[in-house]
């Protein structure tokens, strides 16, 4: 083989082996990016089931205090219809 052909040969296949190794870094590359996002999907997704359960959660206090009022009302307005028929009798 002449010289002329070897340097076209090495400089073809060093060609093809930076265009694998180009398309080889492009996908591990693409594939973490992937990754990434599905990491930040799904954090993103958690941090919104934790604001929908805490504002559940405080609802549910604010009702839970609403009851006990009612409930202590209901027992006070107990209490005096009993005082009012202890009078009556």
């Amino acid at each position: 083989m002449d010289q002329g052909t070897v340097v076209v040969v090495l400089g073809f296949f060093g060609t093809v082996i930076t265009g694998a190794a180009s398309v080889g870094v492009a996908l591990i590359v693409n594939r973490k990016e992937r990754e990434q996002s599905a990491e930040t999907s799904l954090e993103r997704t958690l941090r919104e089931r934790l604001l929908l359960r805490d504002e559940q959660l405080t609802e549910m206090k604010e009702d839970n205090a609403d009851l006990k009022m009612e409930l202590t009302d209901a027992l006070a307005e107990i209490e005096r219809l009993k005082r009012g028929k202890r009078h009556e009798h």
